[in-house]
């Protein structure tokens, strides 16, 4: 009987940190907080930190399927491969469930 190990394989680490430097960079280039979010329309600490929050998440949120860019990996209803489907769910991961988290810190 043939056995499977259940780590991931070795190349996995760097593509994954290659998708979160991607994305990061991106997400880096096309979002900037609104001007009009500042101490002098937001006075209090908490206000400001919830409106960035606010502004930064609808930004991403705008270019989620960019960020995501699952047409690199599927195509008619399919993964182009298993390796591909991999990285896809990576990286709607990362967009969906991580840096939202990171923002909101």
């Amino acid at each position: 009987m043939r056995s499977y190990s259940p780590d991931p394989p070795e190349w996995l680490y760097d593509e994954v940190r290659l998708i979160v430097d991607d994305i990061t960079q991106q997400i880096k280039e096309d979002v900037h907080l609104d001007r009009e979010i500042n101490n002098k329309n937001y006075p209090l600490p908490g206000e400001i930190m919830n409106a960035t929050a606010v502004d930064l998440t609808a930004k991403i949120k705008a270019n989620q399927t960019r960020y995501v860019d699952k047409g690199a990996y599927f195509d008619g209803g399919r993964y182009l491969s298993a390796s591909g489907k991999v990285i896809s769910l990576v990286r709607e991961w990362y967009v969906d469930e991580v840096y939202p988290l990171q923002i909101r810190g």
